[in-house]
């Protein structure tokens, strides 16, 4: 009869070292389900401001027009100075959301009217 092992929670198991290491590998090559990403590029952002500032605003933004938090939010940055170069790109998992920031062309951020495009990802 085996011994009951320990596992990384502490609780006691019956699965040898060797058996625990065998199902995280199966799980770690198991196929993932990749999702599909729409894409938004938002222009005419002001550059006075930090990108960080930047991202909070684009937020709150999309907070107010009910929708979902973006799957990924990129303000383009100066290389050198670290600036704002007054566009960022903003990712999301469902059109709807990709829509509803598309309808925000024309908005005030900080002052600025900007402007929303939909883009094709490849």
């Amino acid at each position: 009869m085996q011994a009951k092992l320990p596992n990384s929670t502490g609780e006691k198991t019956d699965n040898t070292p060797e058996e625990q290491a065998a199902k995280a590998q199966e799980s770690s090559n198991a196929p993932t389900k990749s999702r599909k990403v729409y894409r938004a590029r938002v222009e005419n952002l002001p550059t006075q401001l930090t990108g960080g500032l930047l991202e909070e605003a684009i937020c709150t933004l999309l907070q107010k027009r009910g929708a979902a938090n973006p799957a990924r939010l990129e303000v383009a940055l100066d290389p050198i100075s670290s600036r704002p170069r007054g566009y960022a790109y903003v990712d999301f998992h469902d059109a709807t959301s990709t829509a509803i920031m598309a309808s925000c062309d024309g908005e005030l951020i900080k002052g600025q009217a900007i402007r929303v495009f939909k883009e094709a990802l490849r």
